[in-house]
């Protein structure tokens, strides 16, 4: 089952192969598209369908454009919704489309919010910023916190995220996620994950290799992840041999047959680009940036 998923969200993304397990579905292969929703960046009310609705659009004439064949598209838009008392909630929908047209919508339970919170975010502010005015970032829970908020947040953000992310794992980890050794090698590999994406998004291949070749060498060599990421890295860099030698270091190290089906098929279409004589071009656009100012709160010694 191949799924375009409307953005490179890593949350959303876990979101999908989570719900994708839950229904005991394994044969699926997921692939992040960045297209807009076309909508405010804090959609409120029916917004967020539309927004969510908007991006599948989206999803569908980018796989028009670039003859990609798919079995589902699947957006994910989260916003704010008004209850009938006034209350405000953040709420998440979710709008599936197969390739027939046929459509399903999922809505998330609300987070309740207060009038002092959906005020300051109405006025144009963002839910990123309240973590800031909670809790500096000097000890392990916050440094973790202030990574993984922008981790998943919009790529506007992702000069953050790398900074965040460079500073939590280069200091003392958040003590719940690495209370042994099991738990400190898969908070690891996630939260290492989310740094070479980070980098990937920005266009810095070779930081995303080296980044990928220290979590191989020092932390665990047959983490399979960290190879499709090289995998990927490589596709984009216009060396498929390269890729395709990664995935098969992958098959090392594990028996998982899914694992093994999955590698199989990404080998197979990486040779079938060979012949055509593929060749990635990113599409660099002009985003918005969030950056680091040198009197921001980034520049605090943590």
């Amino acid at each position: 089952m191949k799924i375009l998923l409307g953005s490179k969200n890593p949350a959303k993304k876990k979101a999908v192969d989570m719900a994708l397990v839950k229904l005991g579905i394994q044969d699926y292969d997921i692939i992040p598209i960045d297209v807009p929703s076309n909508t405010s960046s804090k959609p409120i009310g029916y917004e967020i369908i539309r927004g969510a609705e908007n991006r599948n659009l989206e999803l569908k004439e980018y796989a028009l454009e670039n003859e990609i064949d798919y079995d589902y598209l699947c957006s994910i838009e989260g916003g704010y919704s008004i209850d009938e008392n006034g209350l405000p909630f953040v709420v998440t929908y979710c709008v599936s489309e197969d390739k027939l047209g046929k459509k399903s919508t999922g809505k998330s339970l609300g987070i309740r919010l207060s009038k002092t919170m959906f005020d300051y975010i109405k006025n144009g502010n963002s839910l990123n910023k309240v973590i800031e005015y909670c809790e500096k970032p000097n000890t392990p829970k916050a440094r973790y916190l202030y990574a993984i908020t922008y981790a998943w947040s919009r790529v506007i953000y992702n000069e953050r995220a790398i900074y965040y992310l460079e500073k939590y794992l280069s200091n003392e980890l958040y003590l719940k996620y690495a209370s042994n050794q099991n738990a400190k090698i898969q908070h690891l590999s996630e939260m290492y994950g989310y740094l070479i994406d980070c980098y990937v998004k920005d266009l810095k291949y070779d930081k995303a290799l080296s980044t990928c070749d220290y979590y191989l060498e020092n932390i665990n060599i047959s983490e399979i992840s960290i190879y499709y990421k090289k995998a990927d890295i490589f596709r984009r860099k216009n060396k498929l041999d390269i890729a395709i030698n990664n995935f098969e270091l992958a098959k090392k190290y594990t028996n998982n047959e899914t694992d093994l089906e999955f590698i199989d098929r990404k080998i197979k279409d990486l040779k079938n680009k060979i012949e055509k004589k593929y060749v990635f071009k990113p599409k660099l656009k002009e985003r918005k940036r969030i950056r680091i100012d040198s009197d921001d709160i980034f520049d605090l010694d943590i």
